[in-house]
């Protein structure tokens, strides 16, 4: 169980979040859910240890940056090595080589080709496969759909959670539909605070939920 103690960030004076406070259970998958620049990014960050913050992080009751063997994103500015090859990457990445059954919608990459060379959606298509190979304990998707053909959208909505089935996966995007029957709790992010809602069997989609905390 990842556990989320008074976690505040702050940017000089002004307030990101505001000492939250949650215990992740493994195996599911936690949507954030709130405008840009309400701190989504940030407290990404907090997780992944790439910025400073107030409060503790803890996984088996051990600093969660302990871990970070274990942890993966999948974000716009995922840093892969530019100056090598897609093959290159994912070998540093994973130690594989053999991934020859990968589905066919994501392997439309030249991967012998130098990353730089990449359009947006196929780093992110390289993301993907490095993520899916690696099977990390903990997977963090900001924007995963976006630069994705419709082929891979639809393979990757249809099979995220299978996939990725012994992960934990924290997750934020604003294609709703992609998103609304893959998810298992939703936070809401807001005014500085972070809000875990009801997890109940009618709950509605994340267009209506967006709608009443946001418009």
């Amino acid at each position: 169980m990842l556990e989320i103690i008074d976690l505040s960030k702050k940017y000089n004076s002004r307030v990101i979040i505001e000492k939250f406070s949650i215990c992740m259970k493994e195996k599911k998958f936690y949507f954030l859910l709130g405008k840009n620049g309400a701190g989504k990014t940030s407290f990404f960050k907090c997780i992944l240890n790439l910025e400073g913050y107030e409060g503790t992080i803890l996984y088996e009751n051990k600093p969660f940056d302990s871990y970070n063997d274990k942890v993966f994103a999948i974000y716009d500015d995922t840093p892969l090595y530019t100056n090598l090859t897609g093959n290159q990457n994912i070998k540093i990445f994973t130690d594989k080589t053999n991934f020859k059954n990968m589905h066919n919608s994501l392997i439309t990459i030249d991967l012998n080709k130098k990353v730089k060379y990449y359009s947006y959606g196929e780093k992110k298509k390289l993301s993907i496969i490095i993520a899916i190979l690696l099977k990390p304990k903990f997977l963090i998707i900001d924007e995963i759909s976006n630069g994705l053909d419709y082929d891979c959208i639809k393979w990757l909505q249809k099979n995220l959670k299978l996939v990725f089935k012994d992960s934990t996966i924290i997750g934020s995007g604003h294609q709703f539909d992609f998103y609304d029957n893959l998810i298992d709790e939703i936070l809401v992010i807001n005014n500085h605070h972070i809000e875990k809602l009801p997890n109940t069997n009618d709950r509605k989609e994340l267009r209506m939920i967006y709608e009443e905390n946001f418009s």
